[in-house]
């Protein structure tokens, strides 16, 4: 949806596709929401915010969806709901369901629930894979530069050719710095050299947070 048929216009983002809602404000806990994709996703605790960054800015995740409902059963038969914290859909075709939640939330009497959900998910076809997600399930590097990715994210036409043009003739490694003095924008150039991180086109020679002294690699296929 558009505010209007422009050249330029803004572009809502369309509705989230969680099959439950939940209240925007909270006195105890963090909520947020995101845009992914053109699609709003809610969150309802930092851990969960993080996560969503981090499998997002992940190779291969194409799709990314909040609070999907599976219904299981018990060693009773009697039938259960529960709401998938977020659910990826992966380029060969896999969907994982995670569950977020504290290292601290994650008793004994949890798990074992979850490792019955987890069986009868994978066993149903519901999902490919039923994982934990945590606070320890990403490092400090890869949590900084998925946020980083995701404010990057808006391209700038001008700036992002200028930028292609300068990696087009790269040879080598460059630091991040050293492609944005090329580019000439500032700021700007900056976050265009991230977004070609992001699209695949770089890669940095190390696992680190991405600054202007990172070294980066161009892809082969680039040209």
């Amino acid at each position: 949806m558009s505010l209007h048929s422009a050249p330029g216009a803004v572009r809502l983002p369309e509705p989230s596709l969680a099959h439950r809602s939940f209240s925007p404000r909270s006195k105890g806990h963090c909520t947020a929401d995101v845009v992914i994709d053109g699609r709003r996703l809610h969150l309802e605790s930092h851990t969960e915010l993080m996560a969503l960054l981090c499998l997002w800015a992940s190779p291969g995740v194409v799709a990314v969806r909040e609070q999907q409902l599976y219904e299981w059963f018990d060693h009773d038969g009697v039938v259960h709901e529960h709401f998938f914290d977020l659910v990826a859909d992966f380029a060969d075709g896999t969907t994982v369901a995670y569950a977020v939640r504290p290292v601290a939330r994650l008793s004994l009497r949890y798990r074992k629930e979850m490792e019955i959900i987890r069986q009868q998910a994978i066993a149903e076809g519901a999902f490919d894979d039923v994982r934990f997600l945590t606070e320890r399930s990403f490092d400090a590097a890869t949590r900084h530069n998925a946020a980083l990715l995701q404010g990057s994210r808006h391209p700038d036409p001008d700036v992002d050719a200028a930028a292609r043009d300068v990696v087009r003739g790269m040879s080598g490694t460059a630091t991040i710095g050293d492609l944005r003095g090329r580019i000439g924008r500032g700021g700007a150039g900056f976050r265009a050299v991230v977004r070609l991180v992001g699209a695949g086109v770089l890669a940095p020679l190390r696992h680190e947070r991405l600054t202007s002294s990172t070294l980066l690699l161009k892809k082969d296929h680039f040209q």
